[in-house]
């Protein structure tokens, strides 16, 4: 019994010693940090949208309407058969019958072909730069439409270069309704309508049938105040 009890003490000993060693330890190495958590405030920082600047409106501009031009027109050279006697036509027929002056109209057939008259009076001679139309009172009485001014200067002859092509508004094909077709050519539609203007020749159209003429016009247009 006595030895038991010698045991019994000596393992309550051992485990003090335990306890008190294992309470000795250092077993942190050290104080503990706290991190403590930064509260970071986020600034909100209001964006102040500027009110956009007024923009006043325009002034408000009244529209001018400019005014149509007005212009001056003059003759600088004609060939007027109302003037003319009856009898021969002051042009060369080719591929044209009886080209006469009668009642006061230049008249002829065409019989087909190429129908052109080149002018023989010889005086048809002026700057081109005086010239902006070529007016012709032309009735004609083929089923075409299609007629072409030829002129010459001092530096060029016949050619298609030197000519003005038009589309007529009147023919037989229209019966009854055919009518007088005014005739009014731009010159500046040739870029050889420079320099001194020679001669002229007109191509009534290019088909049989029968054409008369009252007057050919070379006119001046002039610009003028209104």
């Amino acid at each position: 019994m006595k030895f038991s009890k010698i045991i019994a003490m000596l393992l309550v000993l051992s485990l003090f010693s335990f306890v008190f060693s294992a309470c000795g330890d250092d077993t942190g190495g050290g104080d503990t940090e706290t991190t403590a958590a930064t509260d970071e405030t986020a600034e909100v920082t209001e964006e102040t949208t500027a009110a956009p600047e007024t923009t006043e409106a325009p002034e408000t501009t009244e529209a001018v309407t400019e005014p149509p031009k007005v212009y001056e027109y003059t003759t600088v050279f004609e060939v007027n058969f109302a003037e003319m006697e009856d009898g021969e036509a002051p042009f060369t027929a080719n591929g044209i019958d009886n080209l006469r002056i009668e009642g006061g109209l230049m008249k002829g057939t065409s019989n087909g072909g190429d129908p052109h008259m080149p002018y023989t009076g010889g005086d048809a001679v002026f700057p081109a730069e005086s010239v902006q139309i070529v007016e012709i009172k032309y009735m004609n009485y083929s089923a075409d439409y299609n007629m072409q001014f030829f002129f010459t200067t001092e530096t060029i002859g016949w050619s298609e270069e030197a000519s003005i092509k038009e589309y007529l508004d009147w023919s037989a094909d229209d019966g009854d309704d055919n009518d007088w077709n005014i005739i009014q050519l731009d010159t500046s539609m040739s870029s050889e309508w420079i320099g001194t203007i020679t001669n002229f020749r007109l191509d009534p159209f290019s088909a049989e049938g029968d054409f008369e003429i009252e007057y050919i016009k070379f006119i001046a247009m002039t610009e003028v105040p209104a």
